[in-house]
């Protein structure tokens, strides 16, 4: 692999100008520049889902829009809403309503998150609540913000009509019929399901973990009780037949993959952007480093103990290169390791471009 030229000139010309004898800063625990927080155990750390309702008002940081005339109109109206929410009331019509959140139209669904990832007022709600507990009006730079903990996962089965003609919209409501009469799910998948790789399985299609933006068949069967059928759900496939099923009733192998293991080398070079340490090297012998190492390691060479002696990232050295687990969704997770997601275990990935320099990247698990 070489460098693009345009590249390498793009590196340089972003490098702010820096002494050689810059001091090294040593971090006081264990970091890392493309997985903040890291976790480091031997099992993923607990998800949880959120979502909220956000009153905005002038000042409110990164308000797309005020919601409300001043700070303390949002604490009174937030102060009514959370006694209202306790009593029974619908948060998908308050967050409509109300909220300034880019997902207030999706009931302010923020997604699935890890311990240390949301700001720490979000963050000791979340972990602390129980299922389906609302918030205290809380206080961020964003606005007053309402929360609640949801459900995190959904299992799904489905039956497929393919296409979307008046005969297939016809089959379609006939096997509802059917199911809704009490026919077994599993056994009329097995029989009429027109994705064979579903229908093998009884109809078998996955467990969804929450998301912000879940669309079409995700959406659709979180808005479903735990044994409740959908109506037909169109896609381009077809017409789908939805039951929401208890996640443990389907094969683990069907979870929704969000978590990887990932370990990497970050070959940085002098003033870099983001690093807070100095390192003697130019651009181009950072390139020829990180391309000399990647053949290495292709070459069956261990990746941990190349990691242990050149690793650029902070505490990157100690701990081998290990990242962690990764969150596919984690805002904390370097948007450039998309791939390992996609990516076997072992399986080395190809040399990457990062403000920072290079890294060299595998997955774990």
């Amino acid at each position: 692999m070489t460098l693009v030229p345009a590249l390498l000139a793009l590196l340089v010309s972003q490098s702010p100008a820096a002494p050689p004898d810059s001091p090294a800063v040593e971090p006081p625990e264990s970091r890392s520049l493309f997985s903040k927080p890291l976790f480091l155990d031997e099992e993923p750390p607990e998800n949880r889902a959120l979502r909220h309702i956000v009153l905005t008002y002038p000042g409110a940081v990164g308000a797309r829009r005020a919601t409300l005339s001043s700070e303390e109109e949002a604490r009174d109206l937030a102060a009514d809403l959370v006694a209202r929410l306790r009593a029974g009331a619908d948060f998908l019509e308050f967050s409509r309503r109300y909220s300034g959140s880019p997902t207030a139209g999706q009931g302010g669904i923020q997604g699935s998150f890890a311990p240390g990832v949301l700001p720490e007022p979000l963050d000791d709600f979340l972990f602390q609540a129980d299922l389906w507990e609302v918030s205290d009006p809380l206080s961020l730079p964003t606005g007053i913000q309402i929360a609640q903990r949801i459900d995190r996962l959904a299992g799904c089965r489905q039956i497929l009509v393919q296409g979307k003609s008046a005969e297939s919209r016809q089959r379609a409501q006939d096997l509802l019929a059917r199911l809704a009469e009490g026919a077994d799910f599993a056994k009329l998948a097995q029989e009429h399901s027109d994705d064979e790789y579903s229908a093998a399985r009884g109809g078998a299609l996955g467990v969804f973990e929450r998301s912000a933006f879940d669309t079409l068949i995700k959406a659709a069967v979180f808005e479903l009780a735990v044994g409740e059928l959908s109506d037909p759900i169109e896609s381009p496939r077809g017409l789908h037949l939805l039951k929401r099923v208890p996640p443990e009733s389907l094969p683990p192998e069907l979870m929704d993959p969000v978590w990887v293991r990932g370990r990497a080398i970050l070959i940085s070079y002098g003033a870099a952007p983001g690093m807070t340490t100095w390192v003697e090297r130019t651009a181009s012998e950072a390139t020829e480093l990180a391309e000399e190492l990647h053949r290495r390691i292709l070459a069956g060479e261990d990746f941990a103990e190349l990691a242990a002696e050149f690793n650029d990232d902070p505490t990157g050295r100690e701990r081998k290169g290990d990242l962690g687990w990764l969150h596919r969704r984690s805002p904390g997770v370097e948007n450039s390791f998309a791939a390992i997601f996609l990516a076997e275990p072992g399986e080395v990935l190809p040399l990457k471009a990062v403000p920072q320099g290079w890294v060299i990247l595998r997955r774990e698990k």
